[in-house]
């Protein structure tokens, strides 16, 4: 009854699909289901850990004065700042399409399910960044 479950929650979408091994056709289906509504910080990073992804949040305002190190993020203004989320992936090698510098800067589409996620869930007025650390 997969078959059904997700073609009533619309998988495969942008970021879900429905060519991935069983139990992870499971697991898209509760957090498609239960797990999408996120508000809270605690919602961002459970909805990580329930797909295996170990992360941590910060936001732009903790980007926005000198002296600072790469990586860099210039949001404009402290106001649009606030307005930044920076994801960190814990113990995740980058993606292949991060160009090679200390900064990310993507060039072309990424294919990783959960920054999808996470960029489909964000609210339209925030900014979005993902780094990677090891």
């Amino acid at each position: 009854m997969i078959d059904e479950w997700e073609r009533a929650l619309n998988i495969p979408d942008t970021c879900l699909t429905n060519t991935v091994p069983i139990d992870q056709r499971r697991k898209q289906l509760v957090a498609k289901f239960a797990l999408m509504n996120i508000t809270t910080e605690e919602d961002w990073i459970y909805l990580a850990n329930f797909f295996g992804f170990n992360i941590k949040i910060e936001y732009g305002t903790q980007y926005s004065e000198f002296p600072m190190e790469f990586p860099l993020y210039f949001a404009g203004s402290i106001k649009a700042a606030k307005f930044t989320m920076i994801i960190t992936f814990l113990g995740l090698e980058k993606p292949s399409n991060i160009f090679t510098m200390t900064f990310p800067i993507t060039f072309e589409d990424d294919n990783n399910f959960m920054m999808c996620l996470f960029k489909k869930l964000k609210p339209a007025n925030v900014n979005i960044h993902f780094r990677w650390e090891f």
